[in-house]
């Protein structure tokens, strides 16, 4: 029998450990055999793995390259790593056959993601109280680091693709939530669609900034050398949002991490990157240079790097994506 929603979004820290300490007495599913339902704690975390993981992405043969916190819910739960992903793809929609309860608190749980942090917070803490260890579970929203709750501001220091735009692509997908929910009314399905493409985002967003390990990557900035500070990078897209597919809109390699300045000249088309990964400026963006003190602090040799800033090789921006960026955005500037 489903639990009621009140005990995903009311969960004491006490009920919370009861639940680890039960979870940690489980005997591992047979294959094959029938595992137990999921407890509200697990449903909880699942939930918040799709803050960092795009389940859709991993299934059959390559499920065992699903990365944390996947793995480590499963050998917590004493799941699969499958039954992860499966009960991730229930909470938001995309299962054919999965539970309507899932989607209920998906609802629920996405009609305040503020709130849901501050679960996930206490859950971590509950764990910990429980004896299970930052191995066993790790912190995978990075929202508990020394034993208590962080601000849950720090998670939003992105800035996010503009609800119009996320609201034109849910009005694409409608027909394909009605087959999914069909007894789920609309404006609820509507909602549930939007955050998805919220979640979805913060998830492209925190992954290219970790790429880049949180450094402008056309000035060097980085956001972790002033304290207390948001704001000061953007994960920009290559291949802008309104443009790309939805594979596209979430792939890392889509994006570059870049201070406000230089996110708004690469949007624009005042600079480009080449294959090499060089910056490349606009010619009349090069006269600026050598006319304007002000305008060559800021995008002069001074200023911005002669090469993208890429920490590692998988870091560095599809080469597709910078195609596109030099024949779409760079191309359309006047020479």
């Amino acid at each position: 029998m489903p639990y009621p929603l009140d005990a995903y979004l009311h969960l004491t820290q006490a009920d919370a450990r009861a639940q680890f300490e039960r979870v940690l007495a489980r005997t591992p599913t047979a294959p094959g055999g029938r595992q137990e339902a999921f407890l509200p704690i697990e449903t909880l975390l699942c939930f918040g793995a799709s803050f960092r993981v795009n389940g859709h992405g991993y299934g059959g043969a390559n499920i065992s390259k699903a990365p944390m916190p996947i793995p480590q819910l499963a050998r917590l739960f004493r799941r699969s790593p499958g039954s992860i992903i499966r009960k991730m793809s229930n909470l938001d929609g995309s299962s054919p056959n999965g539970a309507k309860n899932d989607v209920l608190v998906a609802l629920e749980l996405t009609r305040d993601v503020t709130a849901y942090l501050a679960i996930y917070q206490q859950l971590l803490l509950a764990a910990r109280a429980a004896d299970i260890t930052a191995q066993q579970l790790p912190d995978f929203l990075d929202l508990v680091p020394h034993d208590e709750p962080s601000d849950i501001g720090t998670f939003f220091e992105v800035d996010l693709v503009p609800d119009w735009q996320m609201e034109q692509a849910v009005q694409i997908e409608l027909d394909d939530w009605h087959k999914k929910a069909p007894d789920i009314p609309t404006a609820e399905t509507e909602r549930l669609a939007l955050a998805g493409q919220r979640i979805g985002q913060q998830r492209f967003a925190k992954d290219v900034l970790r790429n880049y390990q949180r450094t402008c990557a056309f000035c060097g900035l980085s956001a972790d050398a002033i304290a207390h500070s948001r704001h000061l990078l953007i994960a920009s897209h290559v291949k802008p949002w309104k443009d790309a597919t939805g594979r596209e809109r979430l792939d890392p390699t889509n994006g570059i991490a870049a201070c406000p300045t230089h996110d708004a000249a690469f949007d624009q088309g005042l600079v480009t990157v080449a294959d090499d990964l060089s910056i490349v400026r606009a010619p009349h963006l090069q006269a600026a240079v050598a006319a304007d003190a002000q305008v060559a602090h800021n995008f002069g040799p001074a200023g911005m790097r002669d090469h993208l800033l890429v920490p590692s090789p998988a870091s560095s921006p599809g080469g597709t994506y910078l195609r596109w960026h030099r024949e779409h955005v760079w191309g359309s500037i006047p020479r």
